[in-house]
């Protein structure tokens, strides 16, 4: 039995938003171009690949699962799952974020998993948290809502949670392909959460008082994933073409997320699982050139963390 026949698709909604995306990319540019030049378009096109086919659904259990199946089915068939092809369903039934804590996702919500083969230098793959991070602050900020970045991907509003990011690595059973599953939730318009969450979530629909046109709000948010994916490949490639040069050209998504983030100056409880086993109090200090968190310990250690998470403590 195919995947499709126990998920049947909602084909006319995936073609709407291959039309929007289309239109967004190209205002995209135009924004772009009084800093980036020409070289705009060329950055944008780097990042094409996101979007370039949607499987679109009224319901799932979880996105990365659907999209794990549908790598295998793809694969079967001969080619591989095409990179850049987007998961989204309108509501999901047993949805999960890191840890496997649970992730409550209703209608109304921005609910993606967008497939990609990793492009980048083995060395920067890290960049991709930052990226979706960058890309869902701006989407969010382009409605006018203040939103911050909390290290290293967390998209809140004065404390309260707007969106999570969840990335997976994948190896197809099929061809061995490897794969990056990433893994998106936005609080669009759903405005009721449980009990327990409802101090710590909130949605774009509850800060504005209105509705945001979600179709609109998914073309824009995987435009942006998209120019910041290019973005880094055009850093890339600079950056190998300097290597012998005394100066390195400057990671422009470090600039980026710093514009956004919140946390610098930041008291903060660390830990690999900071909810259930924290690790200690620190104070933020920045984000060095890889993305890794600085912490200044109670003691007075200076530590570099590259994974893990935090708890801000004011």
């Amino acid at each position: 039995m195919g995947i499709d026949s126990v998920y049947p698709r909602e084909h006319p909604w995936e073609e709407r938003l291959l039309g929007l995306l289309e239109g967004c990319r190209e205002a995209e540019v135009l924004t772009r171009r009084p800093k980036w030049g020409d070289e705009s378009g060329v950055i944008m096109r780097r990042g094409a690949d996101i979007g370039r086919e949607f499987f679109c659904y009224p319901c799932l259990d979880r996105g990365m699962r659907q999209a794990r199946e549908l790598i295998e089915t793809g694969e079967k068939k001969g080619p591989a799952f095409i990179a850049g092809g987007v998961v989204i369903a309108r509501e999901m039934e047993k949805s999960r974020g890191r840890f496997d804590r649970l992730w409550y996702a209703p209608s109304g919500g921005a609910w993606l998993t967008l497939v990609l083969n990793p492009a980048f230098l083995p060395e920067n793959r890290q960049f991709y948290s930052l990226i979706l991070g960058v890309a869902c602050c701006e989407t969010i900020r382009h409605y006018g809502v203040e939103a911050n970045i909390k290290w290293v991907n967390d998209i809140h509003f004065h404390g309260q949670k707007l969106a999570g990011i969840l990335i997976q690595g994948y190896t197809s059973r099929t061809l061995g392909e490897e794969y990056l599953l990433l893994g998106i939730g936005v609080n669009v318009n759903n405005t009721s959460f449980p009990e327990h969450l409802r101090p710590m979530a909130i949605s774009l629909q509850e800060i504005l008082g209105k509705k945001v046109p979600l179709e609109d709000f998914i073309a824009l948010l995987l435009t942006k994933i998209g120019w910041h994916i290019g973005l880094m490949a055009h850093f890339e490639q600079r950056y190998l073409e300097a290597f012998y040069e005394p100066v390195k050209p400057a990671n422009p998504l470090i600039e980026q997320w710093k514009l956004y983030s919140d946390t610098p100056g930041r008291r903060v409880l660390y830990g690999t699982n900071v909810y259930d086993e924290p690790l200690f109090a620190a104070t933020a200090v920045d984000i060095d050139h890889t993305g890794a968190i600085i912490l200044q310990r109670e003691e007075g250690i200076t530590v570099r963390e590259v994974s893990g998470e935090i708890i801000y403590l004011n």
